[in-house]
């Protein structure tokens, strides 16, 4: 998940943890809890300075398409947040 703005990435980082710790995400996933790591990284720009980089890494790659699927319906709440699921092949 990538936000450009300081109020995306704090706005979606209580969102996303609030997910994962709440195990709100395991929706998706037939109540398997299968997040291990939140991880946030700043990755400025030259456009946006403020930006953030936010990973959830999964067990496995079993729910990879299910659980990407439910953070682009999260970040829904929050116009210009990308996620782009990373790509395991």
């Amino acid at each position: 998940m990538f936000t450009k703005t300081k109020a995306q990435g704090e706005t979606m980082i209580h969102y996303l943890l609030a997910a994962v710790l709440g195990e709100d995400v395991s929706i998706c996933t037939n109540g398997d809890s299968v997040c291990d790591v939140v991880r946030i990284s700043r990755k400025p720009g030259s456009v946006y300075k403020e930006a953030l980089k936010i990973e959830v890494w999964l067990q496995s790659s079993n729910h990879n398409e299910e659980v990407a699927s439910y953070f682009k319906k999260l970040a829904q709440i929050c116009p210009g947040v990308t996620v782009v699921p990373r790509d395991l092949n």
